[in-house]
């Protein structure tokens, strides 16, 4: 194969991902090892390349396949051409890349337990009524002696979270567990989350992998 230029090697991988046999995984490898070191140009090309990668990870012709789409992976979020076109591709699901959600209880749960450095509450999506119904459970949440404050700073649901979170957890964590502890059963507490309906940002998506390491949610969190 002719020495391959980054768009050309993303051209040429897309056009076999899906082919197996012959010297199709002598192919693949070629053009991972261009684009694991190239700089792709745009928001599209760092989408396809994640894609594929993925795709390979999956589905790979050999175990080199396989090490050179996970290495690939491994790294992703760490690629200058991802950096500069992350708000772009926020939302994708790719390596590095920022998700906005809505999430249900049990996977905000779920979310702060296993990747809780990674989840916030959107802030910018709060409405004024979820910040002013979240400031009413804020109270619920601090000892008595705690509550003449609320009154007397005036300070929003936002700032007291900040306040009140420990300095090893994030604002999504803090909410989490204080839900968690409310004195109800699990479906209760769930709910009264929900009810709110905050959305959530997890910041730097994790790579995808085939299978799963840890189980995801369930109904009983």
């Amino acid at each position: 194969m002719a020495r391959l230029t980054p768009r050309g090697a993303l051209r040429r991988l897309q056009d076999v991902v899906a082919t197996y046999g012959g010297d199709v995984a002598a192919t693949k490898r070629e053009c991972l090892a261009v684009l694991r070191r190239a700089r792709l140009t745009s928001a599209d090309q760092v989408l396809a390349l994640h894609e594929a990668a993925c795709f390979l990870a999956a589905l790979p012709d050999d175990e080199q396949v396989l090490a050179d789409a996970r290495r690939l992976l491994d790294g992703f979020e760490r690629r200058a051409d991802l950096r500069a076109h992350r708000d772009e591709l926020a939302d994708s699901g790719v390596a590095g890349t920022d998700i906005h959600y809505p999430f249900f209880a049990p996977m905000a749960g779920w979310l702060a337990r296993t990747h809780g450095a990674r989840l916030h509450v959107d802030w910018e999506a709060v409405d004024e009524r979820a910040r002013a119904q979240l400031l009413l459970w804020l109270e619920a949440f601090v000892l008595p002696g705690e509550l003449f404050a609320f009154d007397e700073t005036g300070w929003d649901a936002r700032r007291w979270i900040e306040r009140l979170r420990r300095p090893d957890e994030t604002d999504a964590q803090f909410l989490v567990r204080c839900f968690d502890a409310l004195p109800a059963r699990r479906p209760a507490r769930q709910r009264a989350l929900e009810v709110l309906d905050l959305p959530y940002r997890i910041a730097g998506t994790l790579p995808r992998r085939r299978g799963r390491a840890d189980g995801g949610p369930t109904d009983d969190g």
